[in-house]
């Protein structure tokens, strides 16, 4: 029982690890926003639709972002106008017994920026990259 406990406990810190490395390969800075869903049925989810630049092949590609399990989500005031163009400034993430994630949006020249604070369990990154 000792050794299952200890696989799980194992097998649940290398996922761990895999969500950390995967996040790391991005440098979400300047990322425009396509979406952003919110999904409350069976748990709260928040997902981000972006978009990636790649350097080597010069255009962007799809990257979607699902927060699984949140625990706590805060947005600070929004406000969107006809031309707001979201973009991730930044994107800070830590994991401490759940990940703590914050999200700094900006939504154009000269617009106000919000920002996104979460906890979640989980976190499914998807990329067409």
């Amino acid at each position: 029982k000792y050794r299952q406990s200890l696989c799980v406990v194992r097998n649940f810190m290398e996922a761990i690890d895999q969500i950390i490395s995967k996040l790391d390969r991005y440098s979400f800075h300047d990322m425009p926003v396509e979406n952003i869903a919110f999904k409350t049925e069976d748990g709260t989810e928040l997902t981000l639709d972006l978009f990636d630049y790649n350097e080597i092949t010069k255009d962007y590609y799809r990257l979607k972002l699902s927060f699984r399990d949140i625990q706590k989500l805060e947005f600070s005031n929004i406000s969107l106008a006809k031309e707001s163009d979201l973009a991730v400034f930044s994107f800070h993430y830590e994991y401490l017994n759940s990940f703590k994630c914050k999200f700094l949006l900006l939504t154009g020249f000269g617009q106000p920026n919000f920002t996104i604070e979460l906890s979640c369990e989980n976190i499914e990154i998807i990329s067409e990259h």
